[in-house]
């Protein structure tokens, strides 16, 4: 247990006093504050000079007009710290946060002070913002450079810890103040020798949380000395309501895939799910006998088993999307090798159509450029491809694309053709329709690895822009599948974890776990409310046989 000690606020009178004896008038018990764009109400980013993260005389805003401003995306594997511009507004300094931006900072050395015949020392400035919801915080931004002094909030069950850093390491002995929210007088205390400070249970709302530290270090800023800097770090705590986790509803239903299989194409035709090609084969090598040439199918109204309906040519790491009643296929690559021969992987430029009635696949344009570890998404009669890259012998010799492209089977004869091209180049990621626009959701750069990163593309003006990451690593978004049901925006990840795109589509909120957490696996809707996973592997356990299905409530 941690030991700490509550003061009320009627405690802080002597405190009070006492910062009397060593600031101006002007900025007394005054505090640097940022309050980002994901807090508050006009979708703007805030900086205060006050007690607490809110406004106050807007004449003290002359005071911090020094102030560094900045930006970070708290999902990046490597959170990295952009400036930011801001101007004066009626009661703050005001900025607009960049498209992938997460959260907001502050630093501003304020000047040398020198009060009441106390030795003169630096005040120096810092701090960010924070919001916890579904997941649990703790994540620090880690740039000593612009928040030397930090301190994060971090949800424990039912209850909430603070952590303490200095320099990136927690720090022991530092004072913590909190007010705000539903506190009627401030919580103090002072971190442990793990960082560590227990809060206890909070209800949501806004915190003004500031900690302390005093170095004695003489210094100089300008052509004033001081011999000693003394440091208030804040942090703007936003506390939200999590978002119900959606129990699990495993279908008993549902027979298990004939075998395991990975980085296959499916999609759903009425009641049927479709499940074609893949690797059937052990991890990270490709052979022509362990892909699979099969159009699997099994009716979710007569789940008997899963029953061979036709075949093709040997593909791997294709795209499949139903329009209507018909199924297309995409790309995919060939493994031109045996088991016991080095691999020799190309990519095809396929692009088919499923003729049920003659139980063949029918020959159609085909792709402008070979491409395999892509993924299509489809709107109204529109398929979209997006990702890739075209294996010509291996992975080394492969060429990433930087080209997308969409096809209207309803024309005859259906033509591919361009769109703008994706401001990334990536494969092994996923694509889905979600209320007119493409979301291209995580997968593998070609440089960098694994990412989070989520792309938009509008057809009606014909451009990208960025969307929320997913929570993370960088290997959730590897080998994702993601799927729109009823006006809403899921995503499966490596972990097993099923996210929804909140509702104004700032951010994913966790809302499932899956028994059999799997990658290069696809999820696909089976009725307005329900969501098979099927396929795919873990790196625990395989290749999975099982087939899940998540009821969404």
């Amino acid at each position: 247990m941690l030991s700490v000690h509550w003061v009320n606020k009627s405690s802080k009178l002597l405190f009070a006093i006492c910062m009397m004896c060593v600031f101006s008038s002007t900025s007394q018990a005054h505090f640097l504050w940022v309050v980002d764009a994901n807090q508050s109400a006009d979708g703007k980013v805030h900086v205060y000079f006050s007690e607490e993260a809110a406004p106050d005389n807007p004449a003290l805003l002359e005071k911090i007009l020094g102030t560094k401003l900045w930006e970070a995306n708290l999902h990046d594997d490597v959170v990295k710290v952009s400036p930011l511009k801001f101007e004066k507004g009626a009661n703050s300094l005001e900025a607009t946060f960049s498209p992938k931006s997460t959260n907001a900072g502050v630093f501003l050395d304020y000047g040398v002070m020198s009060k009441g015949g106390a030795e003169p020392y630096l005040l120096r400035y810092c701090g960010r913002s924070q919001t916890i919801a579904n997941r649990k915080g703790g994540k620090v931004i880690g740039d000593a450079a612009v928040l030397p002094l930090e301190v994060v909030a971090e949800r424990s069950g039912d209850d909430f810890l603070l952590r303490t850093f200095w320099q990136g390491q927690p720090a022991e002995g530092i004072e913590v103040t909190v007010d705000g929210g539903d506190l009627s007088a401030s919580k103090e205390g002072v971190s442990n020798a793990q960082g560590e400070l227990a809060l206890g249970t909070l209800a949501n709302g806004l915190y003004s949380i500031r900690v302390k530290k005093v170095l004695e270090e003489p210094g100089k800023l300008g052509d004033k000395e001081y011999k000693s800097i003394r440091i208030y770090s804040t942090t703007s705590l936003l506390i939200k309501p999590p978002a119900e986790v959606t129990q699990p509803a495993v279908s008993k239903a549902l027979p298990e895939l004939p075998r395991g299989i990975t980085s296959f194409g499916g999609a759903v035709v009425g009641d049927v799910v479709y499940v074609y090609g893949g690797h059937a084969g052990g991890a990270h090598h490709y052979a022509k006998e362990d892909q699979s040439r099969e159009l699997l199918a099994l009716n979710v109204k007569q789940p008997s088993e899963w029953k061979v309906v036709g075949e093709g040519p040997e593909r791997t790491g294709l795209a499949m999307v139903a329009v209507g009643n018909d199924l297309y296929r995409m790309g995919g690559f060939i493994a031109d090798n045996g088991k016991e021969e080095k691999e020799v992987l190309k990519s095809t430029s396929d692009f088919a159509r499923w003729d049920a009635a003659s139980k063949q696949w029918i020959e159609l344009p085909a792709l402008p450029e070979p491409r395999s570890s892509l993924d299509a998404a489809v709107i109204g009669k529109t398929i979209y491809v997006v990702g890739g890259w075209n294996l010509n012998g291996g992975g080394k010799e492969a060429q990433w694309h930087e080209t997308a492209w969409k096809c209207d089977v309803s024309a005859n004869p259906p033509v591919w053709q361009p769109i703008a091209n994706p401001p990334f180049r990536r494969r092994a990621l996923s694509l889905a329709e979600h209320q007119g626009k493409l979301y291209v959701i995580g997968g593998m750069k070609n440089q960098g690895g694994p990412t989070t990163e989520v792309a938009i593309y509008d057809p009606a003006t014909n451009s990208w822009s960025s969307g929320p990451a997913l929570p993370g690593e960088g290997m959730e978004g590897f080998g994702n599948s993601a799927f729109a049901i009823n006006q809403n925006l899921f995503v499966s990840v490596m972990s097993g974890k099923v996210y929804k795109l909140s509702a104004d589509g700032s951010q994913w909120d966790l809302v499932h776990q899956l028994e059999k957490p799997r990658f290069f696996h696809r999820m696909l809707p089976i009725s307005q409310h329900q969501l098979v996973f099927v396929g795919g592997a873990s790196m625990e356990s395989g290749k999975a046989r099982t087939t899940e299905v998540f009821e969404v409530k």
